[in-house]
């Protein structure tokens, strides 16, 4: 009789963000099998991972140093092979130009203040007709104060910041609660913007509604069912 093997590692899958469809749903980034692929920001081990299980060559760049160190543990767990290199986000001057097939950024780009100098970046080091799919806080979502979300149909929604990189509002409308710094959020049309100048062509800009009548996850919030958590953007590389 042969001996038992050991059970496969659990199935991973991209999530771009909270209680929202994922690539199984969305279909962004087509088949990454034997693609180079950057994952900018370690945002969750979980994308870095059901990429390498699926056959792509994962590079991941982070500036923190634990994140990068939780990242490759996780890796390593689970026997999926990515490479982890500490830097900024927009240094990837010791990539090579042309050199990845895609870039993926989920829920890290609030947390670089040069968007335009990012996308130039990562124009340099996509290979032509390359895509970058990218995942943000949805600015009108962020918006909203979480903490007191309605409970009731007609129970008021609280505004605790301005819309897309504005500061946390105080005074009397928060009860003289001031909310946690948070990075700031970018709005759809500076995103836009920036990866115009860079030389992108903008080909998806989804606003996934959370699913609030299926299985709801540990960051289900009632203001979900008012305002899309996330905004989904995929864009191509043209010119050189």
């Amino acid at each position: 009789m042969a001996p038992a093997s050991d059970p496969p590692p659990p199935r991973e899958v991209v999530r771009y963000g909270p209680e929202i469809p994922d690539e199984d749903g969305l279909r962004l980034l087509g088949s990454v099998t034997d693609k180079r692929v950057l994952v900018l920001g370690l945002h969750r081990p979980s994308a870095s991972i059901a990429l390498a299980q699926q056959g792509a060559k994962v590079v991941v760049v982070d500036p923190d140093g634990e994140r990068l160190d939780r990242g490759r543990a996780a890796c390593e767990a689970v026997e999926a092979k990515a490479e982890f290199r500490k830097a900024d986000l927009a240094g990837l001057a010791f990539l090579p130009g042309d050199s990845f097939d895609l870039v993926l950024s989920i829920y890290t780009l609030g947390g670089v203040d040069d968007l335009n100098r990012v996308f130039r970046q990562v124009h340099r080091v996509l290979k032509a007709g390359g895509a970058l799919v990218a995942s943000l806080p949805h600015p009108a979502y962020v918006m909203l104060d979480t903490d007191r979300p309605p409970r009731l149909p007609d129970d008021p929604v609280f505004v605790a910041r301005p819309y897309a990189g504005g500061r946390p509002l105080g005074g009397d409308d928060r009860v003289d609660r001031t909310p946690p710094a948070e990075p700031r959020t970018w709005a759809p049309s500076e995103v836009v913007t920036a990866m115009h100048r860079a030389k992108f062509r903008l080909d998806a800009l989804l606003e996934p509604a959370a699913g609030a009548n299926g299985p709801r996850g540990p960051q289900w919030n009632e203001l979900m069912r008012w305002v899309p958590p996330t905004l989904v953007i995929r864009a191509r590389k043209e010119g050189i």
